[in-house]
């Protein structure tokens, strides 16, 4: 709890989320880490007519939910839980945040590919390894790995260089992505 204290004071912004293994409850962790830190719960069950469902298909409680710094809630969007295995095979529900970029940086940001046009099955051994293989050659030959180095050892903010890592990503998944289709 101390670092998002210490990092909420620095100007840091925080969303945690996922399955928390345990309901919300006045006696949660997680109402206890909003209580001890400048994070909240979001209320993604005033958005759903059905307010008493399980997040886990063996179970019968809320465990999933997101947890955001103060700052955040007027950017948010939309909000929900995704049906089981709609976007991945798991015994749990998705939970998602969409928000706005514009309120949060100033500016539109990119949107993200649909998850339909992807072509890489990850139960696929073959196809999981071709992947990895292709995005780790790209981005090592193109020295990301040294360029995250110095992005992370530097204690002032490098946006160009934040950008040129974020094209090199994109570019190494969509090459990894080409080579599986091979």
């Amino acid at each position: 709890m101390t670092w998002i204290v210490q990092g909420h004071q620095k100007g840091e912004w925080y969303i945690l989320a996922g399955n928390f293994n345990e309901p919300l409850q006045s006696t949660s962790s997680a109402i206890k880490l909003c209580s001890n830190s400048t994070l909240q719960v979001v209320d993604i069950l005033s958005s759903m007519t059905d307010k008493k469902f399980s997040t886990t298909k063996t179970g019968k409680d809320r465990i999933g939910y997101i947890l955001i710094s103060l700052e955040l809630p007027q950017a948010i969007q939309k909000k929900g839980y995704r049906s089981f295995n709609q976007m991945v095979f798991t015994d749990h529900r998705g939970v998602y945040l969409d928000l706005n970029g514009t309120s949060l940086f100033g500016s539109d940001t990119a949107s993200l590919m649909n998850h339909n046009t992807h072509s890489i099955i990850t139960k696929d051994p073959w196809c999981a390894t071709k992947y990895i293989t292709a995005a780790h050659k790209h981005l090592t030959d193109n020295h990301f790995w040294e360029n995250i180095g110095i992005l992370l050892q530097s204690h002032e903010p490098n946006h160009s260089l934040s950008e040129k890592l974020d094209t090199l990503l994109v570019q190494a998944c969509t090459i990894a992505e080409m080579k599986c289709k091979m």
